[in-house]
């Protein structure tokens, strides 16, 4: 059953930069209202037509506070946008947003297919890898 199902509800997150880290630092993303993804969408156009940069910044605050609900292992600091806006860098904060948007309408086999694969032990994907050479016999 899609997340978008259960509205009000939040589920966890981890950015993909914390993904190594032990404990992960984990963010907790509100599951939109249909009103929520609205208000998010007229935000996010009013971001990207705007050049004043004091209001692009009240507009990812605002933003954080509808997506963000909560976090745990941040280093004993207590959640709030104020932290999170300290805390985090722009692009982590976008990518809160936007998981929000993307991740919470889809079930969780469809999330498991967005994401990436990891690099073989040798670093190479199968696209990137040393042919072989062929030897007749």
């Amino acid at each position: 059953m899609p997340r978008k199902l259960e509205a009000g509800g939040t589920y966890p997150y981890v950015l993909k930069s914390d993904r190594q880290l032990v404990p992960e630092p984990t963010f907790q993303i509100a599951i939109l209202s249909g009103r929520e993804e609205e208000t998010v969408r007229d935000l996010s156009a009013e971001y990207s037509d705007t050049k004043d940069i004091k209001r692009r910044g009240d507009i990812v605050r605002e933003l954080l506070g509808i997506v963000v609900r909560g976090w745990a292992n941040m280093g004993g600091h207590a959640f709030s946008v104020e932290a999170a806006d300290n805390l985090l860098t722009t692009r982590e904060q976008w990518e809160l947003i936007n998981e929000a948007v993307i991740g919470a309408t889809l079930t969780v086999d469809e999330r498991k297919k967005l994401e990436s694969p990891h690099l073989s032990a040798t670093d190479y994907s199968a696209d990137d890898a040393p042919a072989a050479s062929a030897t007749a016999s």
